[in-house]
């Protein structure tokens, strides 16, 4: 005998829903929620890791753009300096490989967990 929990018109009996039907409903309701928070949590985090690359990405430009702009004669002065950018910081290592070639190292670090998250070198003569 199946319970009916509700009856849509007066004298139908067959109108309303079972309690197997309703609980039935109501878990693939649960489980349709279930995997929309799993899919929404997965679209945080790949939105959050692109948000990061692009922070590198901008902070490395920023710091070649500067060592672009700098004589060949003061890159050596660059040696050490650091740079702070949108959550990353970017050391530069300017070494004299040879006469009149200075290798240019960039290292962006992420401010918030200390990893290095990408590394890029250059080389630089003083030829034009």
């Amino acid at each position: 005998m199946a319970i009916r929990v509700a009856a849509a018109t007066k004298g139908s009996a067959q109108a309303g829903s079972t309690l197997i039907e309703v609980l039935i409903a109501s878990s693939l309701l649960l489980i349709t929620s279930a995997f929309l928070a799993s899919t929404m949590g997965s679209i945080a985090v790949a939105s959050r890791g692109a948000d990061q690359a692009v922070s590198v990405q901008i902070a490395l430009d920023n710091v070649r753009t500067l060592v672009d702009d700098t004589q060949f004669v003061d890159l050596l002065a660059l040696n050490g300096s650091s740079f702070a950018r949108a959550g990353v910081t970017v050391g530069l290592t300017a070494n004299l490989a040879a006469v009149g070639l200075v290798v240019i190292e960039l290292t962006a670090v992420d401010d918030a967990t200390g990893a290095i998250v990408a590394r890029s070198a250059t080389y630089r003569s003083g030829e034009l």
